[in-house]
């Protein structure tokens, strides 16, 4: 006896059953399978416990069933029959059939019932059957001709453990799964024998493309080329461009294919059009191969994982800053930059290319941010034991920085001999009639996605039939209207969705061009979204990565995403962008800091202005103390923007306004732009005044004190800190550490600070002792006022040619820097210790210090800072009498301050270089030494004014005009004593009475 479920034919008399039927013909998929094992059990097991295995594998098979849309008709003599596309038919009836074929293999997996060998054959066919009256809510089914036939002789030919389909299956199914041959089937009274095909499973996905590729030139051959000569040891960049759709994304996956082949480990990066300020994709993607999780992990299981650099044998350092790119909090002390980056990226590569050859493909790299093209460039150039082949494809040519490519692959539209091709892969039949070939060529226009989007409308309205005998256009060409373009026909395809699925899909497009399908669920209110994400999936819209544990989910192309976003009218845009921020709120309660940037973004989307500056002002702080500045300030200027949008901002937007043009405005000075920040921080002082906030108030006036002093605008300089240093002392009698805010306490050790360098420069001793000493006082304990206030007081003593106590100060300056962790201050102190080792004659120790400073500044993006720094280099160059190195450190020193605008960096440089180039161009060198020195007198810049008399008096010495060089020498050593520097004029002096 055979167990009955369902409402089919099982056990019913077939004259019974044909009464009433209505003889409608209905095309359906049937799948048959046979369970095996049964038998040998009930001759080792009580009765009993055969009925109860049974029973368990009939529940099983049962929600399999349910779960991929069949239709259980009958389970009779250890043999059941599910069909597809009853009641109704759908697009994908083929695609569930089958991955339900491959799901019920997995319910008799060994030991999967209990104990029990059993196992499960399989036969897939699609045909037509009979559909006959209701009887209550069932309606009777009667397959008619062939269907069961053949369904049922693929079930018997089929292994144990084997699904076997008809080449009808095989052809239409082709696009999403694999087949093998299969033995051939035979019907009895027929003399032909019909093919059939071993099921392998669904095609990989990890690249979202369907169709073999379809060469335009030797591409093949190029990259075939580029993997042996890796293998051979060899490092290649090759970049591949190409419009949209013309095929990058298959040909990275060819690239892949070699790479298995060859048994290269492969890494594939897609740069995405992100929302926020995330920038490191491509890096991300490396990292996660090396540790061997999910792209999109969460922070919790990178920090369980990172370890695992280690066998690199990289540093702590490397590896905390490797994680700060997973948005990993790092302890207090650490301090990313982007040298810090460029170094940890390139030594991950270097452990990584020396366990053996590596290739690492990078899509869409026209989204790749400037911060991680400039450290992945530094990467990709810097030397290495062993090979990597870099490949890199996108719309655009190769940015700047990712440059030189060794070669470049340009992708242009197929021919018509190429689309036929395609158009045969991608119907999985050797033989298209004439009239499709004409209809997809003419409207394809040559490009291969447009192919693949023609070939499935086509399908979906039934415009295509395919058989043994091959595929042919239903209907006539001149009837079928396709959409007019490659977007028009994504767009018909998405328009085809139900309402639930079109608004599920638009909110995930509005979150990017991946989205997590907890967040989607979050932002929509719907329970369960599951249904509908399988049904997107299904319908090749969009792939989800199985290697993720939120199972995040991705559009198939750029261009689907694109088409998907721009189908979303204005307000309901605004309206999806509201549910997304507000979504992200509550899901990301406790993390919110990594996703603090986008959320932003879809506040402002979403009319939320202020509260996306806000999270713009937090995003930029975390950014800012983990040391990228540039980052930060992008940032800030993007909360600036919002804030513009708010027609009323009222005193909150004002107070939030002057808080982020305060940091923008320091952010600006750092990277020397100064015309920028000086609008940033009095815009700042504005607000700050209107709302009445002090400290805002305070710290952008001297802010703005300390960019006049470098711009050499003394006067207003010294107004600005003085009012600064005014209003953090407001109503205290005498400086002490008692009784002050910290926020005073800073402002007031800086401007002292500044104050006393600036009485030095002018040559007021005792002012400058008495605003250095208070600052020291002020600044007590705390490290990072403390180095200032002891910089500031070292500057004091080199002025007085007390090099050994302005040492020693330093050092316990530079011991609090690396306290607070404050590599501004940092870089200030390695400087100065290098300005006193080059005025007591040692060189080579100054060298270093300066170059250490300038590694700091440079990683900081510190341009000003990074100016005198490879002046200074410069100027112990030439003392050394090395006039080419001194050249080429004042010409690059020169350029930075002339591409910021800084025009007492340029002068200073000026006068250098006119002297290292009055060999060949005396008489201009001379005039450039006068403007030199006029415009310095002018600016009251006093160690430009010093250097240029001392090197003006070098060259007319150097000409034989003895006389008129011991006159400039004796101007330059009277300034130098005026300004209190004796240790300058002290130099000059010796070289003055040297040429008695």
């Amino acid at each position: 006896t055979g167990t009955r479920t369902g409402t089919g034919t099982g056990g019913v008399k077939l004259p019974r059953l044909l009464r009433g039927m209505s003889g409608e013909r209905k095309p359906v998929v049937a799948l048959v399978a046979e369970v095996c094992g049964f038998t040998d059990l009930s001759e080792q097991r009580d009765a009993s416990v055969i009925v109860r295995r049974h029973y368990q594998l009939l529940r099983r098979i049962r929600r399999v069933v349910d779960r991929h849309g069949g239709y259980l008709e009958r389970y009779q003599d250890d043999r059941f029959v599910v069909f597809f596309g009853v009641p109704r038919s759908g697009e994908h009836d083929l695609a569930r059939a089958l991955g339900c074929a491959t799901a019920l293999l997995e319910v008799v997996r060994p030991g999967g019932l209990g104990g029990a060998a059993v196992a499960l054959s399989i036969g897939v066919h699609r045909g037509e059957i009979t559909v006959g009256s209701r009887a209550g809510r069932s309606i009777r089914y009667l397959a008619r001709g062939d269907t069961m036939k053949l369904a049922h002789r693929l079930c018997g030919e089929a292994d144990l453990g084997e699904v076997l389909v008809s080449s009808k299956v095989a052809a239409m199914g082709g696009s999403g799964f694999q087949f093998t041959a299969g033995p051939p089937i035979r019907l009895k009274g027929e003399g032909r024998a019909h093919k059939s095909f071993q099921l392998q499973g669904a095609r990989d996905r990890s690249l979202v493309v369907r169709g073999r590729w379809m060469p335009r030139a030797d591409e093949i051959a190029t990259l075939q080329d580029a993997i042996a000569e890796v293998r051979g040891g060899q490092g290649r960049v090759i970049s591949i461009t190409g419009e949209a759709g013309t095929g990058k994304t298959r040909l990275l996956r060819e690239v892949q294919d070699l790479a298995r082949a060859h048994e290269l480990p492969c890494v594939l990066a897609r740069a995405r059009p992100y929302r926020g300020y995330r920038p490191f994709d491509v890096l991300r993607a490396v990292v996660a191969h090396v540790l061997g999780i999910g792209r999109e992990a969460g922070t919790e299981q990178v920090r369980a994982q990172i370890q695992g650099l280690r066998r690199f044998q990289l540093s702590d350092r490397d590896i905390e800053v490797i994680g700060a790119m997973f948005g990993l909090s790092m302890n207090a002390r650490l301090q990313v930059d982007v040298a810090a980056m460029k170094g940890a990226a390139g030594r991950m590569l270097a452990g990584l290319v020396g366990e053996g050859p590596v290739v690492v493909l990078s899509d869409d790299v026209q989204y790749i941010g400037s911060l991680e093209r400039e450290i992945i460039g530094a990467a990709v150039r810097s030397p290495r034991e062993g090979a990597i082949l870099f490949l890199f494809a996108g719309r655009i040519e190769l940015p700047p920085e990712l440059r030189p490519a060794d070669q470049t692959i340009r992708l242009r539209r197929l021919d018509v001999e190429h689309i036929g091709a395609l158009t045969r892969e991608l119907l999985s039949t050797e033989q298209v009639d004439d009239a499709l070939l004409t209809l997809v060529g003419r409207s394809a226009e040559g490009n291969p996605l447009y192919v693949d989007e023609i070939t499935r409308m086509l399908r979906r309205e039934g415009r295509i039939e395919i058989d043994e005998d091959g595929a042919r256009l239903v209907g006539s060409a001149d009837q079928i209207h396709l959409p007019p373009g490659l977007e028009a026909l994504i767009a018909a395809r998405i328009d085809a969705l139900g309402p639930a699925a079109k608004g599920v899909l638009q909110i995930g497009a509005t979150i990017g061009t991946s989205f997590s399908p907890q967040l989607v669920r979050e932002a929509s209110g719907l329970d369960d979204i599951e249904p509908l994400i399988e049904d997107l999936e299904r319908r090749g819209i969009v792939d989800r990565d199985p290697s993720s544990p939120l199972a995040r989910c991705s559009f198939s192309s750029v261009l689907v995403w694109e088409q998907v976003h721009r189908s979303i009218k204005g307000v309901r845009l605004t309206e999806y962008h509201r549910m997304v921020a507000e979504g992200m709120e509550r899901l990301y309660r406790g993390e919110i800091e990594e996703h603090r940037m986008q959320l932003a973004g879809h506040c402002a989307e979403g009319g939320r202005f202020l509260a996306a500056a806000g999270h713009a002002d937090q995003a930029g702080d975390r950014l800012r103390d983990q040391q990228l500045i540039r980052t930060a300030i992008e940032c800030w200027e993007q909360g600036i923007e919002w804030i513009d949008q708010i027609d009323r901002p009222g005193h909150e937007g004002c107070l939030c306004e002057a808080g982020l043009r305060l940091k923008a405005g320091r952010g600006r000075h750092l990277m020397g732009d100064p015309s920028k920040a000086e609008l940033h921080l009095q815009v700042a002082q504005d607000l700050a005044t209107e709302v009445a906030d002090l400290e805002v108030e305070a710290r952008a006036t001297l802010t703005l004190g300390r960019l006049y002093r470098d711009m050499g605008r003394v006067v207003l300089a010294r107004a600005s800190l003085e009012l600064a240093h005014a209003s953090a002392v407001d109503g205290v009698t005498s400086p002490s550490v008692e009784g002050l805010p910290r926020w005073r306490r800073e402002v007031a050790v800086d401007a002292l600070a500044h104050l006393g360098i600036m009485a030095l420069d002018e040559g007021s001793a005792q002012t400058a002792e008495k605003h250095l000493e208070d600052a020291r006082r002020l600044a007590g304990g705390e490290d990072d006022l403390a180095a200032q206030a002891l910089v500031a007081l070292a500057s004091r003593h080199l002025r007085s040619d007390d090099g050994p106590t302005a040492l020693k100060l330093l050092e316990e300056g530079r011991e609090h820097a690396e306290r607070a962790g404050d590599r501004i201050l940092l870089g200030r102190v390695e400087n100065n210790i290098g300005i006193v080792h080059h005025l007591a004659g040692r060189y080579e120790e100054a060298l270093s210090c300066f170059r250490q400073a300038l590694s700091i500044r440079q990683g900081l993006g510190y341009q000003m800072g990074s100016v005198v720094n490879l002046h200074n280099i410069g100027d112990a160059h030439l003392r050394m009498e090395d006039r080419a190195r001194a050249w080429a450190a004042f010409r690059q020193s020169r350029e930075l301050a002339e591409q910021m605008d800084w025009h007492p960096g340029v002068l200073m440089n000026d006068a250098f270089l006119a002297y290292l180039e009055s060999d060949k161009e005396p008489v201009d060198a001379a005039e450039r030494l006068q403007e030199a020195i006029r415009e310095s007198d002018a600016m009251l810049l006093h160690d430009t004014r010093i250097s240029a008399r001392w090197l003006m008096g070098r060259f007319l010495l150097e000409r034989g005009k003895v006389e008129d060089a011991r006159a400039v020498w004796t101007e330059a050593v009277e300034l130098a004593n005026e300004l209190d520097a004796p240790r300058l004029a002290a130099d000059i002096k010796a070289e003055l009475e040297a040429t008695h």
